[in-house]
Parts: C-alpha cells; structure tokens; sequence
C-alpha cells in the first residue's frame, strides 16, 4: 500500500527459524576435511555473488587459515574449490 518494491522480498511466518538455519545468508556452508583438520567450506547461493572459500580453525594454538574469492563464475568457483581441496598441512594436532 506503500507503494515498495517487494519483488526480492522475502516473507515467513517463521523467522526465527529461518535466521538460525541461514536462510537469509548469501551462502551456503559445509564441513569436510583437509588432512587432520575440520574446514568449513563456504559456496554463493547464486553465482556471481558472493563469497567462495574455506576457513580453518586451529591450526596450531593461535594459527588460523582462511582464503577466499568473491564473484566467481561457476568455472572458476569449480577450480577453487577443486584447489582448496588439495591444500596440505605438514603438522596434525
């Protein structure tokens, strides 16, 4: 009645719910494994907007690893993620 553009707008009738699962978030984000250690791996929901990456914690008591891309075409998001994949780590907990 407004007269406001509610093309990209977004309604629930649980939006509690919906904010503690990441609905609203820009990515996607899931756990694997690169050698010893638990990463996170974080994928756009749409390509071309967003972030493509993967983050480390606790490598050793203070060090951490995250490394990341923005935008990527679906190609290129392909090759970082296929790339972080192959990333090593000479010391396990």
């Amino acid at each position: 009645s407004m007269g406001f553009d509610t093309k990209n707008m977004i309604f629930s009738k649980t939006p509690d719910l919906d904010y503690k699962q990441g609905i609203y978030l820009n990515e996607y984000f899931y756990f694997d494994s690169i050698d010893c250690y638990k990463a996170r791996f974080i994928i756009p929901k749409i390509n071309q907007h967003g972030i493509t990456g993967i983050y480390i914690d606790s490598i050793s008591n203070s060090v951490k690893m995250n490394l990341y891309g923005e935008n990527l075409d679906s190609l290129n998001q392909l090759e970082l993620l296929k790339a972080l994949k192959t990333i090593k780590i000479k010391f396990c907990r």
